[in-house]
């Protein structure tokens, strides 16, 4: 029996679209009342014999949903979001991406059906000829409303989020065992079960319900749980009994009616859109997973713009250049020619055919580690799902087309498009409390995170885009509170996006025995220096950086000296991979203890460049003990 969920505006007789389930002219059939073929008739009032069917289970797509759902797989790409305004419109799509575990329960009843039994006559409008039925199928639809079921349908989805991949099968064991299947409530037994639970309730749950039939299915001082769900779908068909509703529209297909043949061959035949089912799941499956990628990208440029990530480049994927040709520029724009011979009249031309179906072809090249490339990958993301949405409306008017169509042909597959995004990496920051012991090194409580403080610092640091690094010197937490440190920081000082200012044209460097005791930085076009630490000691060193050849990189070396922590060497690396070392050849390296060497390098592109130092200096030794670096990304 072909069916519909149930909607307000449906009526009897009323033509209907079985793919995109769009409801079309009233009255496509009508009552014959010169051939009756029996009344509408449903079933008993007074002894309800129902029909249920219970199910659940673990679902991978959004398109296993929809289909148990019975809901159009069009209709929910062509409103971007699944369940396309339906019953099925809770479903987040985002939510079930991101989820390592998606559980799908449904309880389906049925007390009644009511059918238009008189329902005979094809109600035709005589303009139409045999050859428009592209038009007709728009107008009439496929089918006509001939019924509804009554009863009550309970669906719910429970997304599991887990940092722990290796509980995953607990939970699901956990989950089973709570609806009564599984082997979680026939072998588990003792500290097994308990475990199951546990692993469940140290993740992050949603749970999401809809349901029509029923009234009221949970108390309503009571939040929704595994438990509350579990107990609402065993008591849902005893609720629908006494508070049924319509669920589903009862389809006919037009061929059925006798009136409907003896109009052929004058009227035209509806479009058959049996075939095009499987494609346009696998259609919703594509456009889900293009806008779980659309995500994907938002978080990657507000990590990179708030300086908390860097990106890496992907690597080239072989083979899939060749698939392109020389008509296509870097951003898939169609062309006639080259598009570094084009004025800019056509390539402003070129790039209005980017929303045209035919014009926009994924090059196949991966995408760099740029906001500007970011914001390129945000465009093709878009581009790609109006590909899709395109598709849909394509086999709207000639399903057949669904029999032979080849998606790669039409997109890129979003997997291949995944691989083709840069990879984000989080800044390592050496944890929040060794960080934080810079900051305040003799607290004995929790701080806050050192980036706030930073932030503080510097209200506008969102805009100036700078970005601080860990620092390189001793960890150990007790350290920082048994020497009382002097701290000093960077940043009110440094230049901010200004070409002729903040260039680091010359660095010195200042040690005694011990350490490093001070730096000094000189900025081009400042007059004086940016002094860190006491800049004492005899024969410091100096190094020039030239403006064509920023410092991208920092290299601190540390050692301790008779219990006290201190810088011993820094080396600073420019754009064109040049080192520059400050030995500080006052430093007795045969009185230190131990040495550690951490690396700050800027991004892969080299876009960062840096822009200051921070960190703390012992005061019983007046050497600098922790340094850190500032990087800020070039316009």
């Amino acid at each position: 029996m072909l069916t519909a969920p149930y909607t307000s505006a449906m009526r009897l007789g009323q033509g209907f679209n079985s793919y995109n389930h769009e409801v079309c002219v009233n009255d496509a059939v009508i009552i014959d009342s010169e051939n009756p073929g029996g009344d509408i008739y449903g079933g008993s009032d007074t002894t309800i014999s129902q029909i249920v069917s219970y199910c659940t289970r673990h679902v991978d797509k959004v398109s296993q949903v929809i289909a148990a759902m019975n809901i159009s797989a069009a209709a929910s790409v062509k409103t971007a979001g699944g369940g396309g305004g339906l019953a099925g419109s809770y479903i987040d799509s985002d939510t079930f991406k991101e989820s390592n575990i998606n559980f799908f329960c449904q309880v389906k009843v049925t007390n009644q059906v009511i059918m238009g039994a008189d329902l005979l006559k094809f109600n035709d409008i005589p303009t139409f000829r045999a050859e428009d039925s592209a038009h007709f199928t728009k107008v009439y639809g496929d089918s006509f409303i001939s019924g509804f079921i009554e009863g009550g349908e309970l669906n719910a989805i429970i997304s599991i989020k887990t940092s722990d991949k290796k509980t995953i099968n607990s939970i699901k064991a956990s989950l089973e065992g709570s609806f009564g299947k599984g082997k979680f409530s026939a072998d588990i037994k003792g500290e097994g079960g308990k475990e199951d639970t546990q692993a469940l309730s140290q993740s992050e749950t949603t749970i999401t319900v809809n349901w029509t039939g029923g009234g009221i299915i949970k108390p309503a001082e009571e939040l929704w749980s595994i438990d509350s769900l579990v107990k609402a779908a065993a008591a849902f068909p005893e609720r629908v009994a006494k508070t049924p509703q319509r669920t589903h529209a009862i389809l006919t297909k037009y061929e059925n009616l006798r009136s409907f043949h003896l109009l052929i061959p004058r009227m035209p035949t509806p479009l058959n859109y049996a075939l095009a089912e499987l494609y346009t799941n696998d259609l919703l499956d594509a456009f889900t997973d293009y806008k779980s990628i659309w995500t994907v990208i938002h978080q990657y440029a507000e990590a990179v713009e708030f300086g908390t990530a860097i990106l890496h480049k992907a690597e080239d994927l072989p083979g899939l250049h060749s698939q392109n040709d020389s008509r296509h520029d870097e951003d898939g724009v169609l062309v006639e020619k080259d598009p570094e011979s084009m004025s800019e009249a056509e390539q402003a031309q070129a790039y209005k055919k980017l929303y045209r179906k035919p014009a926009f072809r994924h090059t196949g090249k991966p995408y760099g580690n740029t906001l500007h490339d970011l914001d390129r990958a945000r465009l093709h993301c878009r581009l790609e799902m109006g590909k899709i949405l395109n598709e849909i409306h394509a086999i709207e008017a000639d399903p057949s087309k669904a029999a032979t169509a080849d998606p790669s042909a039409v997109f890129l597959n979003p997997a291949i498009f995944r691989k083709l995004l840069p990879t984000k990496v989080d800044i390592d920051q050496k944890g929040p409390a060794v960080i934080a012991n810079v900051f305040y090194p003799t607290s004995q409580k929790p701080l806050p995170s050192p980036i706030d403080e930073w932030k503080n610092k510097i209200p506008s640091i969102t805009t100036q885009k700078l970005r601080m690094t860990g620092f390189g010197g001793v960890s150990d937490t007790n350290y920082a509170k048994k020497f009382e440190q002097t701290l000093f920081e960077d940043f009110n000082g440094v230049p901010v996006r200004a070409p002729n200012t903040s260039h680091i044209e010359k660095i010195t460097v200042y040690s005694i025995a011990t350490g490093v005791t001070g730096i000094e930085i000189k900025y081009q076009g400042q007059k004086s220096p940016r002094t860190i630490g006491k800049c004492k000691g005899d024969g410091p060193e100096t190094k020039d950086f030239p403006s064509n050849d920023p410092i991208t990189g920092v290299i601190v070396e540390t050692a301790k000296h008779k219990g006290v922590a201190g810088v011993v060497k820094l080396t600073f690396k420019t754009r064109a991979n040049t080192a520059h070392e400050f030995d500080c050849k006052n430093v007795k390296k045969a009185d230190l203890e131990a040495n550690s060497d951490d690396s700050f390098p800027a991004t892969v592109d080299n876009s960062w460049s840096l822009r200051g130092l921070w960190g703390s200096t012992a005061d019983d030794d007046e050497v600098i003990a922790r340094l850190g670096a500032i990087f800020e990304h070039d316009p």
